[in-house]
């Protein structure tokens, strides 16, 4: 289980330092749709798990960052780029933790 959260919050952290496709910053943020909402909330189910092991507190500060300035990119997105960009992520770390479990 450690392995596994090691390894996902690597790449969530990859993840969420690039954004899957360049936007045009405008501060607009649009509603997340229904696969950000899971998205998201797999990732925050991810980083709590992570919370809990003593071998990942220095680095939570730093992927909690990046997941809160992630969301931000993806919520500025129209909805049609916010659906690709979340089911890309979504589907790449349920992969991930299909694997490792």
């Amino acid at each position: 289980m450690k392995r596994f959260l090691i390894g996902t919050i690597g790449i969530m952290s990859f993840f969420l330092g690039e954004p899957l496709f360049a936007i045009q910053q405008s501060g607009h943020f649009h509603s997340p749709i229904q696969q950000c909402v899971k998205f998201f909330q797999e990732i925050e189910d991810l980083i709590t798990e992570a919370e809990k092991q003593p071998s990942t507190h220095m680095q939570l500060g730093v992927i909690r960052n990046k997941f809160e300035q992630g969301k931000k990119e993806i919520l500025e997105m129209g909805e049609e780029l916010q659906a690709k960009s979340c089911e890309i992520g979504l589907e790449k770390l349920l992969g991930h933790k299909n694997t490792d479990m």
